[in-house]
């Protein structure tokens, strides 16, 4: 239903899907995350610190390491 909502090529997002393309990236990239802490989505960095608080508040944190 996402893939139709998005206009995606269905049968080519399906193909795709089966043939579990992209699974061995995703695994990388979960990797990575893993090894720098990161356990939710999304997870922002800001010069390297793991921005903790809420998405309200990166505007904030933002500026205030702009100072």
């Amino acid at each position: 239903a996402y893939a139709q909502e998005l206009q995606l090529d269905i049968e080519q997002f399906t193909r795709d899907f089966d043939e579990q393309k992209f699974k061995e990236k995703i695994n990388k990239d979960m990797a990575d995350g893993n090894a720098v802490g990161v356990n939710a989505t999304p997870t922002f960095f800001i010069n390297g610190v793991k921005f903790e608080g809420s998405y309200n508040d990166l505007g904030a944190a933002i500026e205030e390491l702009l100072k």
